[in-house]
């Protein structure tokens, strides 16, 4: 799926879960916290409901389109907002301190992925960035060519990888044996629950990191998660925990919202299909 693809069908998806409520409900479970790190913000209608709920926000996404078009959205709703990326370590780390002593903006965009890029992770600590929370709310993720979908893999399937999610790694390993061909590529049909499911994991997993030397003595990752049925609650709360690898947080498990979603151009990006129901639980790591 290209970027462009992505962007628009995100925007249809991300405006219904804003306009019925859903993002303010996420966003008060983390009403305590002032600076909060979004990964993921997409075209920027969860990043809007946070700033309207007085959370100063740093978001971090990998798609230029959904950067311009969360500009767009804050700046429409009169909020002010700036996209930096990585490429330029000094004015990253000038651009960071700024927003974080006394800078006009309401949010601070970031251009990158933490899967593959290290540079951020290295600005927050060595300038002793903290925040008051870490959101990782629907992950997911997309590539448009077959090499990038195999280093993906590659990372996921690390040895780190395999000790966190076993069953996750068994399911999917012989993908990473297989040669892949860019004419076969088909993100939607081949790929869909390999990036989808495992790279929630990974990504999480990097969540994790970044909490572990970023976040303040009482802060959290708050996260929310989409499930079809009310039965799958059990079992995504346990791979949720599992990301806890050396046990330093306290999970908490803050309760669900059901969400009818009826898709405008034919495919909702969140259900890949129309006219779907699905529910989102919300949990938390506190330190």
């Amino acid at each position: 799926m290209k970027d462009t693809e992505y962007a628009e069908k995100f925007k249809n998806t991300s405006m219904a879960i804003y306009e019925n409520g859903l993002y303010s409900w996420m966003s008060n479970c983390i009403a305590d916290s002032k600076y909060v790190l979004e990964i993921g913000t997409g075209v920027g209608y969860s990043t809007l409901s946070m700033v309207e709920n007085k959370h100063k926000v740093m978001g971090i996404d990998r798609n230029q389109l959904c950067l311009n078009q969360s500009i767009d959205l804050l700046e429409s709703h009169g909020y002010r907002a700036k996209i930096i990326n990585t490429l330029n370590i000094d004015n990253l780390s000038h651009e960071i301190n700024n927003f974080f002593k006394g800078s006009i903006l309401d949010v601070l965009l970031i251009n990158t992925d933490l899967l593959i890029d290290n540079s951020l992770l290295e600005i927050l600590t060595l300038n002793a960035i903290k925040f008051n929370c870490i959101t990782a709310w629907q992950l997911g993720g997309f590539f448009t060519d077959s090499n990038g979908i195999k280093k993906y893999l590659q990372y996921i399937f690390s040895a780190e990888m395999r000790q966190i999610c076993p069953d996750i790694f068994k399911k999917y390993h012989a993908l990473l044996a297989t040669n892949i061909d860019d004419r076969d590529v088909d993100w939607q049909t081949n790929f869909q629950t390999v990036i989808v499911d495992a790279g929630k994991i990974a990504l999480e997993n990097s969540i994790y990191k970044i909490a572990k030397l970023c976040l303040y003595d009482d802060g959290c990752i708050s996260f929310i998660n989409r499930i079809s049925h009310l039965t799958e609650i059990d079992e995504i709360l346990e791979l949720t925990k599992s990301i806890d690898i050396d046990k330093v947080f306290n999970f908490t498990y803050l309760g669900y919202k059901k969400h009818e979603h009826a898709s405008s151009n034919g495919i909702n990006i969140l259900s890949q299909t129309e006219n779907q129901s699905y529910y989102f639980i919300a949990s938390k790591f506190t330190k």
